[in-house]
C-alpha cells in the first residue's frame, strides 16, 4: 500500500482491521503459499494449522508514503498481530513508514464520537511508526479532564497494545499528543489486573 490519497472522510483516512479472537473466528484465511518467509510459513501452519491463518496474522509487504487529509481521523491499526506467537511477536512487525495525516478533525458530535486520533492502535502488537507527520485540532482545549472520548489524540491505543515503536515523527495540534499504551501486567487473566502506563526504554 504505497502512494495513496484518502481525503474527506467521515472515519480514518485508512483502516486496518484484524481478528481471531473467540468471538470472530469467521475472520478471513490467509492462503499459506502466499508467505514467503518459510520460517514464519511454518511457525503460523504449526499453531493454527494448513488453510487456517488468521491474516492479521501475517505482517504487511508495506504501507508507505501515504497520505490522509481533511479526514475524521488518520488511520486505525486494530488487532493486528493481537495474541499472536511469542516467535513471530519477536521477529516480525508492521510498518507504516512516512505517513502523513493532516487536517484530523475529529467533531463536536456524531457517529463515530468526538476523540479522533492521528493513529489509533487499540488491541494491536507489533507495530512501528516512523517518519510521519500528524496534524490535528484541539476540540477540547478548555478541560483538561475531560473523557478520552471527548479530545483529539495524536496516537494512542488502549490496554492491549503490545510492542509500539514510534521513531521520527512529529505530533502536532491535537489535544493530547500521544497517549502512551499500556504495556507489561496488561494481560486480562492477571489477579488483580493492573493497568500501568510505562514508556520502556531500550
Amino acid at each position: 500500500i504505497e502512494g495513496n490519497v484518502a481525503a474527506s472522510t467521515d472515519a480514518e483516512a485508512f483502516e486496518v482491521w484484524g481478528n481471531s479472537d473467540d468471538h470472530h473466528n469467521d475472520r478471513v484465511k490467509f492462503p499459506d503459499a502466499n508467505i514467503e518467509d518459510a520460517a514464519l510459513r511454518a511457525d503460523l501452519v504449526a499453531a493454527f494449522g494448513a488453510g487456517n491463518i488468521p491474516s492479521q496474522m501475517v505482517p504487511w509487504k508495506t504501507f508507505k508514503d501515504n497520505v490522509g487529509f481533511n479526514a475524521w481521523g488518520g488511520m486505525k491499526y486494530e488487532w493486528q498481530f493481537r495474541n499472536s506467537l511469542p516467535a513471530v511477536r519477536s521477529t516480525v512487525r508492521n510498518v507504516v513508514d512516512n505517513l502523513k495525516a493532516w487536517g484530523v478533525f475529529g467533531s463536536s458530535s456524531g457517529t463515530f464520537g468526538q476523540g479522533a486520533q492521528g493513529v489509533i492502535f487499540a488491541y494491536g502488537d507489533q507495530l512501528t511508526i516512523r517518519n510521519s507527520l500528524l496534524i490535528g485540532r484541539k476540540i477540547n482545549p478548555s478541560d483538561p479532564t475531560a473523557l478520552g472520548a471527548n479530545k483529539t489524540v495524536g496516537m494512542g491505543g488502549n490496554y492491549n497494545n503490545r510492542s509500539i515503536v514510534i521513531e521520527n515523527t512529529s505530533v502536532i495540534g491535537f489535544d493530547v499528543g500521544v497517549a502512551v499504551p499500556f504495556d507489561a501486567h496488561q494481560d486480562e487473566g492477571l489477579t488483580p489486573w493492573a493497568r500501568v502506563n510505562r514508556i520502556v526504554g531500550g
